[in-house]
This record gives C-alpha cells, structure tokens and sequence, in this order.
C-alpha cells in the first residue's frame, strides 16, 4: 500500500466514480487552457509521454499558418460551425497529448531528422512540426486531419459537443472561437473588396490607354 502523499489519489482511483470525475475535470481544464491561448496569445504545452512537452500556440492563418487560428481557419473554410470547431481544437490538443504516433515524416536534406509527426486519437490527427527557437527545438501543433476516419471523429466531436456544450467552460472557450471566425470574416471581405479596386483601376488604366 502506497505511503505517500499520494495516498489520497490512490484510494481515489478505486472508486467506480473516479474515472469519469477525472476525465471531466481533465477536460474543462483544457477548455480554460485553450481560452487563455486564445486570450493573452502565450503559448501553453501539453505533456506526450514519448515526445514530451508538445506547444501549443496561437499561431498564424493564412499560407504558413499554425497553431489554433490556423485550424480554426481551416475548419471555418470546410464549413464547421464554431460549436464544431470548439470541440474539434480540445480533441486535438488531446490527440497529441494521449493519441498514438501515426507517421513520422524525416527532413528530405537529413533522413535521420525528424520534421513533422502524425499522432491519432478518436479519428482526429494531431500535426506537428519541430521548429527551432534560438538554439531549441520543441515540437508545435501546426494543425489537424480526419482524412481516413471521418465517421470515428465525427462521433467524437458529437459526444464532446453533448458532454460539454452547456458548461461555462465550453462556452466561453465557444465565444472565443466565435471572435475568431467573425474576425476572419472581416478579413476575407476586406481582401475581396481590394481586389476588386485593384481589378478596377487596372481596367480603368487599360481603357485610358487604348
């Protein structure tokens, strides 16, 4: 019998309750972490057993985009809705704290150097990518992927979506996606609104000098 500090946790777990108390409690936690990402833009880790600590950021949208603007962009361009997307971002971030290593793709100049790593859980692929700050190199979250199991991750983001979607954790990680995806509308609209001045001017400078 353990004699540790501990000891409470360990009689805890005996407990047909423990369990489902501790995943929830897991969960809404990731929730609040997520917001806060979303929030201040200083990027938290989550702990994988064999890469360990794996970065979550804020990230970028666009080309080179990352981190979690860039899947909600992605997701938002697929035609989720923000409910959706909510609960897609958690089950990311716990593909790549718990799932398992799918693929791992090496550097094409350094075949011994690994880049980028798929991990799996519940359908839905965590991306990452080891990038170089100063002279460290730490694994990112760059994005996701369901490519092969849409139906298995479809059900997963169902289930979250029924567990969660009226807690207070969900939803304000929910509105914090949401001022993210209408900020993008913005944006896009914006863009094409320029581009159709610039096609305009061009036309016009063309009849000018015919």
């Amino acid at each position: 019998m353990p004699d540790s500090e501990n000891d409470f946790e360990y009689f805890l777990e005996k407990e047909e309750w423990y369990p489902m108390y501790k995943k929830h409690y897991e969960d809404t936690f990731n929730f609040n972490s997520l917001s806060r990402i979303l929030e201040t833009g200083e990027s938290q880790s989550v702990q994988n057993k064999e890469l360990g600590d794996i970065y979550i950021d804020k990230g970028v949208t666009e080309k080179n985009g990352y981190g979690l603007l860039h899947i909600i962009e992605n997701r938002t361009e697929k035609g989720k809705n923000i409910e959706e997307t909510t609960a897609i971002i958690h089950l990311v971030t716990q593909a790549a704290k718990e799932g398992i290593i799918n693929r791992k793709i090496t550097d094409p100049n350094d075949p011994e150097k690994i880049r980028q790593i798929e991990i799996e859980k519940n359908g839905i692929i965590a991306l990452l990518s080891l990038h170089r700050n100063n002279k460290e190199e730490k694994w990112i979250l760059t994005g996701f992927d369901n490519r092969d199991k849409k139906e298995e991750a479809a059900g997963a983001i169902q289930t979250v979506i029924a567990q969660y979607g009226s807690t207070p954790e969900f939803s304000y990680f929910r509105n914090q996606v949401g001022a993210v995806v209408s900020s993008l509308k913005v944006s896009q609209q914006l863009n094409d609104k320029s581009k159709e001045i610039e096609t305009a001017i061009r036309r016009r400078k063309n009849d000018n000098s015919n």
